[in-house]
């Protein structure tokens, strides 16, 4: 037998049982991955997969199961060894994938086929991070929720942490429960999920429910034959304020007008001016309503209510007068403290100076005892 039909007969023997190809996995710069196939998010990395080809007038043809969207693709023969190479970036959506390289000879009557496969491990940050809420994010006041934050990355998440808007830290762990829930935890709660590479954060409202409650601010006022009235009430969903004189609603008209401002979010207040006349009772009502409940803040505008601020007044009228009259009298007591220095100063003296001026600017001097004395003497 010739060399060459020894040699075309060895071709036909190795492709009627091929063997199966190998496939080797390659960073960008680093050279072959040895180790548990591991490479990190957005690493550029090549597959490669390599058959013999001893028959290089008839190469094998090489097919992958999987070819990511953003590749190059790369096929080599010679007389040995034909390859096709996958270069692409890794992501996270390539974690845990099974790339697998066929390796196809055809032959006069049929083909024969070998192949390989292998995992690829892609380690990422936290992804598709969320947060639930149970039983619900509307929450009643005085009852219990527990949020729960979940999260995909590998390896897994390590550490999970609650904060709130303001960025208090409030609590570790996937999972975060508040008890006996006041208005005032109402709010966005963030989760943040970390892990060696990377971290990612998600939110939830929470909003926490309550009847209206009618501050005991809310007060009367009277002047010029006037009754001003004002109320503010705080609950969630934020209430409806009404005005009730003897148990009749009060609408706006020409002897009652309202008005209202909204007090944050959650709270409402509402201003009502009457005429005195038009207030024939003493029980005027400030009714606060939303779905959960009703709070009532009576007034009594005729009386006790309105002489309150008009006492007020005038207490406050009062001493402020009081504090002038204590200032003046004391400055009274200064200036004789300092006149009456001034006289035990010229008793020390030969001379008196008379208290009253004897022109202007200058005070009569009157000769002492001693001096009267030596003039009689002289006489």
């Amino acid at each position: 037998m010739k060399s060459s039909e020894k040699f075309a007969f060895a071709c036909f023997l190795f492709q009627a049982s091929p063997i199966s190809p190998s496939i080797t996995l390659y960073k960008e710069d680093q050279g072959e991955v040895e180790e548990q196939n591991e490479v990190v998010e957005g690493t550029s990395v090549s597959l490669v997969c390599s058959a013999r080809s001893p028959c290089p007038f008839n190469p094998p043809i090489f097919t992958w199961n999987f070819l990511p969207e953003e590749r190059r693709q790369m096929q080599k023969h010679n007389n040995k060894f034909s390859s096709s190479q996958l270069n692409f970036k890794a992501t996270h959506l390539h974690h845990g994938l099974t790339f697998t390289c066929t390796t196809t000879y055809q032959l006069q009557n049929q083909n024969k086929s070998a192949q390989s496969s292998r995992t690829l491990h892609v380690l990422y940050g936290p992804r598709n991070t969320s947060v639930s809420v149970s039983p619900s994010a509307s929450v009643l006041l005085g009852s219990s929720v527990s949020l729960s934050c979940s999260s995909d990355a590998n390896p897994a998440v390590l550490d999970y942490i609650w904060y709130r808007e303001n960025g208090e830290q409030i609590g570790t762990g996937n999972q975060l429960t508040i008890s006996k829930i006041v208005s005032t935890q109402s709010g966005v709660y963030y989760c943040r999920a970390q892990n060696p590479h990377g971290d990612q954060k998600s939110s939830v409202f929470l909003d926490v429910q309550y009847a209206p409650q009618v501050s005991p601010s809310s007060s009367c006022n009277s002047a010029h034959s006037l009754i001003m009235c004002s109320c503010e009430a705080h609950g969630n969903p934020s209430p409806q304020l009404v005005w009730h004189l003897s148990g009749q609603t009060v609408l706006p008209s020409e002897s009652a007008s309202i008005r209202e401002e909204a007090v944050t979010d959650t709270g409402l207040k509402s201003f009502i001016t009457m005429h005195e006349s038009f207030i024939d009772t003493p029980t005027l009502q400030c009714i606060g309503i939303n779905k959960l409940g009703v709070d009532t803040h009576l007034f009594n505008p005729n009386k006790s209510e309105c002489r309150y601020t008009t006492l007020a007044y005038l207490v406050l009228s009062l001493s402020v007068v009081l504090l002038l009259c204590i200032g003046i009298i004391s400055l009274l007591i200064y200036k004789l403290k300092q006149l009456f220095g001034k006289i035990k100063v010229l008793k020390s003296g030969n001379i008196y100076t008379s208290l009253q001026p004897s022109a202007p600017n200058t005070y009569e001097i009157l000769p002492t005892h001693r001096e009267m004395r030596l003039q009689e003497n002289i006489v």
